[in-house]
């Protein structure tokens, strides 16, 4: 009831709403589907509920497993630049999720405090879900996630993708193209699913952008809109962005 009445009181006034765990259990999940259920009704988008609780759960799910990698990474004195080490990690890893194992390294990923948090920030133009984990990605992650991404998009819908990969979708780097296929349908732009590391933090970072108004800009548009403005390059564009010069909003 307490965690109810902030929720409540932080979604009147539109403060940004973060939770932080380590594993996703039935309590956390509860809450997850509560937030974003409760935040879409007070943006009067109820329609949204069932693909982006369904994205961001998936998300919150990889973090989950994402913790349990550098366990097992760790304990196996894997090198995860080395291409035959990290299939190797990857066999143990999904052995242990097939095996549901990831609630038993719960302390063991709390003592290295390797939460992950996820943040809800909206307003009436748009919500914005991001989940963070605390280390970088693996080089061959970075791979997998780009080849996830190009697949998501050859796939017509989540039926075909199911009929085709369903079985193989649990701990095998599928649910990326499962979040990208379900957003999709619910008519979002795909570029508004972005995983990548942050350069500053070294976090991993996964977003979901949700416009729940139809004058919502995105940071890609305000992108391409400045550069045209300022008639200069792509390239050009990203230098001043990076250094400062040109500030983008992703609100």
């Amino acid at each position: 009831m307490v965690f109810k009445h902030h929720m409540d009181q932080a979604i009147r006034s539109g403060k940004k709403i973060t939770l932080r765990s380590y594993l996703l259990q039935e309590k956390g999940e509860a809450k997850l589907e509560m937030i974003v259920e409760k935040i879409l009704t007070h943006l009067d988008r109820e329609d949204l509920f069932g693909p982006v609780y369904a994205a961001v759960r998936e998300l919150v799910q990889n973090a989950s497993k994402a913790n349990l990698k550098r366990i097992l990474f760790n304990d196996m004195s894997l090198n995860p630049l080395s291409e035959e080490d990290y299939k190797l990690g990857m066999e143990v890893f999904r052995k242990c999720i097939v095996e549901s194992k990831l609630g038993q390294y719960r302390i063991r990923i709390k003592e290295r405090h390797l939460y992950f948090t996820v943040t809800f920030e909206f307003d009436r133009k748009v919500l914005i879900a991001t989940v963070k984990n605390r280390f970088p990605l693996f080089p061959a992650e970075e791979i997998r996630i780009r080849e996830k991404f190009i697949f998501a998009r050859n796939m017509d819908n989540l039926y075909d993708f199911f009929l085709t990969y369903g079985d193989m979708a649990e701990g095998a780097g599928m649910g990326i193209a499962m979040v990208e296929i379900l957003l999709t349908q619910a008519g979002l732009d795909a570029h508004n699913f972005t995983i990548f590391t942050d350069g500053t933090s070294s976090e991993t970072v996964a977003r979901i952008i949700v416009p729940v108004s139809e004058d919502y800009v995105s940071t890609r548009r305000q992108f391409d809109q400045e550069r045209e403005r300022l008639g200069i390059t792509a390239e050009e564009m990203r230098d001043r962005v990076k250094d400062g010069s040109c500030h983008l909003t992703i609100r």
